[in-house]
């Protein structure tokens, strides 16, 4: 996934959130395990879909995916893009598998 933010990538797997720069070098690593909550967007999809939401995004209202991450009372928000429908399937898998782990997670519609 790329982030918005920075140009840079954000890999996530069941265990960790990796950063890393457009060329690939890791640049940070963030345990889930070392986070309070979770906060996720309610549903992830691909940015200009639609007719509709290309309109909007013309006009300044862009489709966002983000997902925050809080730890003691900090919260930290990364905003990225989704490509492809398989990768929004995937982090939807991923998220069921924090869920069984017992992750704290919160679901919504906006932050």
């Amino acid at each position: 996934m790329n982030s918005i933010l920075g140009n840079k990538l954000i890999e996530i797997d069941e265990e960790e959130i990796r950063i890393k720069s457009k060329k690939g070098i890791q640049q940070e690593v963030i345990r889930l395990a070392e986070i309070d909550k979770l906060i996720l967007k309610e549903k992830y999809s691909i940015p200009q879909e639609t007719i509709k939401e290309i309109g909007s995004e013309i006009s300044g209202n862009a489709k966002q995916n983000y997902l925050i991450l809080q730890k003691n009372s900090k919260r930290r928000k990364f905003d990225f893009e989704i490509d492809s429908y398989f990768m929004i399937e995937q982090l939807n898998k991923i998220i069921k598998n924090w869920e069984i782990k017992g992750y704290e997670i919160k679901r919504v519609a906006h932050e």
